[in-house]
C-alpha cells in the first residue's frame, strides 16, 4: 500500500507521541490500521500550522482571526495497490450418500472454472470532497476449463488435451511480453519520482486529468483492461476544485458543478465458446437461479412526491447553465467471438432451469467425450465498438422539478432522459475450422465489414411525465449504410449444422458428424478459380471460310462474347 501525504513537515513523530498517550491501553493493540491512522492527526496538524499563513486571513496588527473563519485545505491521499498475479477457481459442489439409507450425506466439490489475471493494479487519488479519482488495470487475464463438467471428461488429466484447448477467454498480454508497466511511478518503481528524491505532483485538475490519462496511454501501461473514474467537484466560477478551501464564514457558499466520468477499455479480447465453456458457463447460472431462498432485492415502485412549490427563475437558469451528469464510456478493441460446433450437448437439462422452469429429473444420457476435429465454427470479429450512457445524476429532484414546468425548455428535457450511443466500426462474421493443431483457418467472410450506430433515450421516471402526451417516452435512431449477405449453398448447410448442434438434442449427447467433401466444398476458395472466359465458347478459328464477310465475323463473335459474359456472371450470383 502507497500512502502518501502532502507534506508530511518536521515534528510529527512528537505529535504522534501525544496523540497515542492519550488513548488508553486497551486501544494501543488495534493492529496496523490503528497504527498507521494515528499518523492522521499529526500529518494533517503540521501542514495547517505551515500553511496557516496562507490559508487563514489576519487582522490589523498580525494577530490572527478565530479559527472558525476559515476551513482547511483538504489533504491530498494517493493509495496504490499492485499484485502480480492472481488467480480465482469456481468449485461445483454436489451431495452425494452411501449406499446405506441412513448413512450421511457427503458434500464434494469439484473444480470447472479457472480465471487467472497478471497484472493488476488499483491506484486511489483523493483530495477531499472536491476531487476522487480511482483507476484499475489488468495486463492480462484468461479464463480456461479444468477437469470434467456434468459428467463429461473432457479436461482431465487423461485426455492429455493442450492447455491452448482449455483457454475460452483471453484479453491483453503476458507479463512476460508487456513487462512491468503496470508498476509505473508507483513505490515499486525506480523510476518514480519518490524513489529519486524528487517530491511526486499528483494531478487535480480535469482539464490535464483527461489529457494525461487517455485512452492510449492506459492501454500502453495495462493492456488488457482500463477503468477511470473521476469524480470532481468545481465552483461555479470555474477556479477550480482547490478553490474551496478559501471561504470565509460571512462569504455564502458557490454554487458547485459535479461531474462524474467513468471511462472503461478493454484490450485485444478472444472468446472461444466451445461445448466445454459454454456447458460449464450454463451449469454454473443453472445453480445460481435454482435456489429456494427470497431474492436479496427486489425492484422498488416508482413512488412520486409531491411537489413543495414551483422552482423560481433563479433555480431554473441554474439549471440551464449546468445539470450533473453521471457518464459512462465502454470502448472494445479487437474482438474475436468464436462460437464452435458442438462436441456435446446437454442443455437440456439445463436451460428450462435458466428460462425459469423446474428442472424435470430424469436420466441423462453422459457421451463419452472424443475431440472432433476439424472443428467448424462461427466467427464474428469486431474492430472497435464504443458505448456511451449517460444519466441525470439527481433525476429524482431534477424530473420532479422540469416536470412541474409549464414549458420546460429542451434542454432541461434533453437531461431527463437516459442517453446511449452505440457505435460499431468494422464488424465482420463468417466461417472458420479449428484443425488438429488446435490452430483457426483464415476467415471466410459471410457477412463483409460494415459499421453500423445506434442512438436511443429513455424517458427518467415516467411516472411524472404520465399526464404529459407530447413528451416521448422513448426514441431510437439507428444508422446502417450498407449490408451484405452471401454464402454458397455448402455454407449455407455447414451454418444450418453449426446451429441445429446447438439447437436441437442430440443422440445420447453425442455430436453430429459432418461429412469431408462438405467441409472440403466450404473451405475451397473461390478466389482461386479463374474468372477468364471458358475457352469452350470461343468461336472455332480453324473453320476460317464459314466467315464469308468481315461484318458477319464480328457479329458472331460478339455474340459468343456476350453469351460468355452471360454464363459468367451466372456463375459468380451461384458462388455469392
Amino acid at each position: 500500500m502507497d500512502v502518501d501525504m502532502e507534506s508530511p513537515g518536521s515534528g510529527q513523530f512528537s505529535s504522534t507521541d501525544l496523540y497515542m498517550q492519550s488513548g488508553s491501553p486497551e486501544e494501543a493493540d488495534q493492529g496496523w490500521v490503528s497504527w498507521a491512522w494515528s499518523f492522521v492527526p499529526a500529518i494533517v496538524g503540521t501542514e495547517e500550522e505551515r500553511e496557516e499563513g496562507l490559508y487563514q486571513p489576519r487582522e490589523t496588527g498580525g494577530i490572527p482571526n478565530s479559527p472558525q473563519q476559515h476551513t482547511h485545505k483538504d489533504p491530498i491521499v494517493s493509495i496504490g495497490f499492485y499484485c502480480t498475479k492472481a488467480s480465482v477457481t469456481f468449485k461445483l459442489t454436489e451431495t452425494h450418500s452411501e449406499s446405506s439409507y441412513y448413512s450421511p450425506q457427503k458434500v464434494k466439490s469439484r473444480e470447472v472454472l479457472c480465471l487467472e489475471q497478471q497484472g493488476i493494479t488499483i491506484e486511489v487519488l483523493m483530495m477531499g470532497e472536491p476531487f476522487f479519482d480511482c483507476q484499475i488495470g489488468f495486463v492480462g487475464c484468461r479464463a480456461l476449463c479444468l477437469k470434467g463438467i456434468m459428467g463429461v471428461r473432457d479436461f482431465e488429466e487423461n485426455m492429455n488435451r493442450s492447455e491452448e484447448d482449455a483457454v475460452f477467454f483471453s484479453c491483453g498480454d503476458s507479463l512476460s511480453s508487456k513487462g512491468m508497466t503496470y508498476l509505473t511511478n508507483s513505490l515499486f518503481d525506480y523510476r518514480s519520482p519518490e524513489n529519486n528524491g524528487v517530491r511526486a505532483e499528483f494531478i487535480l485538475d480535469t482539464a490535464t486529468h483527461k489529457e494525461t490519462y487517455t485512452e492510449i496511454a492506459g492501454m500502453q501501461r495495462f493492456g488488457a483492461f482500463y477503468m477511470d473514474y473521476l469524480y470532481t467537484m468545481e465552483n461555479s466560477s470555474g477556479k477550480g476544485s482547490q478553490d474551496f478551501s478559501v471561504v470565509n464564514i460571512e462569504e455564502v457558499a458557490p454554487a458547485v458543478q459535479e461531474t462524474s466520468i467513468k471511462r472503461l477499455v478493454v484490450g485485444p479480447l478472444d472468446v472461444r465458446l466451445h461445448s466445454s465453456a459454454v456447458h460449464r458457463i450454463l451449469k454454473m447460472v443453472t445453480c445460481a437461479m435454482d435456489h429456494e431462498y427470497e431474492p436479496y432485492c427486489k425492484p422498488q415502485r416508482e413512488i412520486i412526491e409531491e411537489s413543495h412549490g414551483s422552482a423560481t427563475s433563479e433555480e431554473i437558469s441554474s439549471l440551464e447553465e449546468f445539470i450533473p451528469t453521471r457518464l459512462t464510456c465502454l470502448t472494445l478493441l479487437q474482438v474475436s467471438v468464436t462460437v464452435s460446433m458442438a462436441e456435446f450437448n446437454l442443455l437440456q437439462t439445463l436451460m428450462p432451469v435458466i428460462m425459469g422452469c423446474k428442472a424435470t429429473p430424469g436420466p441423462v444420457h453422459v457421451p463419452v467425450f472424443q475431440p472432433v476435429r476439424p472443428l467448424p465454427a462461427v466467427q464474428f470479429v469486431v474492430e472497435r465498438v464504443n458505448v456511451e450512457h449517460s444519466v441525470p445524476m439527481y433525476a429524482p429532484e431534477l424530473v420532479s422539478t422540469v416536470s412541474s414546468l409549464s414549458q420546460p425548455s429542451d434542454n432541461l428535457l434533453h437531461h431527463c432522459y437516459a442517453h446511449l450511443y452505440l457505435k460499431v466500426f468494422g464488424f465482420q462474421a463468417g466461417l472458420t475450422c479449428q484443425d488438429s493443431a488446435g490452430s483457426f483457418l483464415p476467415l471466410i467472410p459471410i457477412i463483409p465489414s460494415f459499421s453500423t450506430a445506434l442512438y436511443g433515450k429513455l424517458i427518467q421516471m415516467p411516472a411524472y411525465w404520465s399526464k404529459r402526451s407530447l413528451v416521448p417516452t422513448t426514441e431510437c435512431i439507428f444508422e446502417l449504410p450498407h449490408f451484405t449477405i452471401q454464402a454458397t449453398r455448402a455454407q449455407t448447410l455447414l451454418l444450418q449444422a453449426i446451429c441445429q448442434s446447438w439447437t436441437h438434442s442430440m443422440i445420447n449427447g453425442a455430436p453430429l458428424t459432418l461429412s469431408e467433401s462438405l467441409l472440403t466444398e466450404v473451405y475451397k476458395a473461390p478466389e482461386s478459380r479463374p474468372l477468364s472466359i471458358p475457352m469452350k465458347v470461343m468461336p472455332d478459328t480453324s473453320a476460317v471460310e464459314s466467315w464469308t464477310t468481315s461484318e458477319e465475323r464480328m457479329k458472331e463473335l460478339i455474340a459468343h462474347a456476350w453469351d460468355a459474359v452471360k454464363r459468367l456472371t451466372l456463375q459468380l450470383e451461384l458462388q455469392s
